[in-house]
């Protein structure tokens, strides 16, 4: 990215632990460099446990970028988060305030809600992994983890999130969620993409937005 800012990019994969080669390749088109995280994995009561594994993520993204901000001082360091990934990166944002931009791409906004209430076969296989019939009542506890909520925490300036009008696990409710917070001044890009967010105008409006971030 010749006359701008060095560019790190933190990449956190979702719960299908899916690789980034489309924005490695965009990466090092604008030489920008990537740090691919390892996603720990989930132990433990689906709703009891969810604290310690968001803080299990946030710990392996800020360590990535304490060791960025030692050796590429002035650098931007952006985090690019798809799926699940995009709350992770978000409520780890939020807790640290270490990045200095966010792409989410795909990201479900409502989580606790999605997982509650949808038909969707991802949700149906959740609530089905709850051992006790009590706990379906509770899934609402974990709605501090939301994409939403996170997102509302850090505010607008630095933040593009980007929907796959395509995506399954979009539904009806997920897309009025991302129209209210267009509303409240967040960047919401609705495009014809999947779930996995690799379309050429995907990469291309993230990658912008990224050379957007590096300009001094």
């Amino acid at each position: 990215m010749t006359g701008l800012k060095p560019v790190h990019v933190v990449l956190v994969p979702g719960a299908d632990g899916l690789a980034f080669p489309e924005d490695v390749h965009r990466a090092e088109r604008q030489g920008a460099v990537v740090h691919a995280l390892e996603m720990p994995g989930f132990h433990g009561h689906p709703i009891d446990a969810c604290r310690a594994q968001f803080a299990a993520v946030s710990d392996c993204i800020a360590s990535t970028v304490s060791r960025i901000r030692e050796r590429a001082n002035g650098a931007a360091v952006v985090g690019i988060g798809r799926n699940l990934g995009g709350s992770h990166l978000a409520w780890h944002a939020a807790e640290r305030n270490d990045l200095d931009a966010l792409v989410l791409a795909g990201a479900i906004p409502d989580l606790s809600r999605f997982r509650a209430e949808s038909d969707h076969e991802g949700a149906r296989r959740f609530r089905a992994s709850l051992a006790a019939s009590a706990d379906a009542g509770r899934i609402g506890e974990t709605a501090a983890f939301d994409l939403s909520v996170a997102l509302r925490r850090i505010g607008p300036a630095s933040c593009l999130a980007q929907a796959g009008t395509l995506d399954p696990w979009l539904d009806d409710t997920s897309f009025a969620v991302f129209r209210d917070l267009a509303k409240e001044g967040f960047r919401v890009e609705f495009l014809s993409d999947n779930h996995r967010m690799v379309s050429s105008d995907a990469l291309a409006q993230r990658w912008d937005f990224i050379a957007q971030v590096a300009t001094p």
